[in-house]
């Protein structure tokens, strides 16, 4: 008795896989927004703190948050990406060009 999955089992079971991978890209999103919240806060605090203190050198200060924000994100998105896109396309692919779709 072989319990390997039919083609309709792999079906479902493909499904519920794409269904696992985009509640992870809505997990990253979510993350990526909150993060940008955060930064957009911390960049506009650094710039009024450098004007009320009338001190240029703060700026550098939103300088250095905006490069570590944006190494932060490309992060967490070529994680996401090389991790879950490529799996996520493969099955999408997969599944318009099947035989078993009507």
């Amino acid at each position: 008795m072989s319990m390997r999955p039919d083609s309709k089992e792999q079906l479902e079971i493909l499904k519920v896989e794409m269904s696992l991978i985009q509640g992870i890209f809505n997990k990253y999103d979510d993350l990526i927004f909150r993060n940008r919240n955060w930064f957009i806060t911390i960049w506009v605090g650094a710039i009024g703190l450098a004007f009320t203190v009338k001190d240029p050198g703060l700026s550098f200060l939103a300088v250095l948050a905006s490069i570590l924000y944006g190494f932060t994100e490309g992060m967490m998105r070529h994680q996401y990406w090389c991790k879950y896109v490529v799996r996520y396309r493969a099955i999408r692919s997969w599944l318009n060009e099947s035989t078993l779709n009507p």
